[in-house]
């Protein structure tokens, strides 16, 4: 399954909770690059999502990105 269809379905199964909107992030020109592939907000809470397929991992670039995010009190 590739990772457009594992999001794909991700997207779906969380559109379709209560409270909860849930979009894709589309990298651009005027994207930060590393970005989460998925973002949630869910009963006033915002969510990043990274999605991959099994056995692949995070770039260098999203790995940096994740780190940014942790230090400005990510979880």
């Amino acid at each position: 399954m590739s990772e457009a269809t594992i999001t794909t379905h991700i997207l779906h199964a969380l559109n379709a909770l209560p409270h909860t909107c849930a979009w894709k992030e589309h990298g651009s020109v005027y994207s930060v690059a590393g970005q989460p592939d998925i973002s949630v907000c869910s009963y006033g809470r915002y969510v990043a999502l990274e999605v991959k397929r099994p056995g692949q991992k995070s770039t260098t670039i999203q790995l940096r990105r994740q780190a940014q995010l942790r230090d400005a009190g990510a979880i």
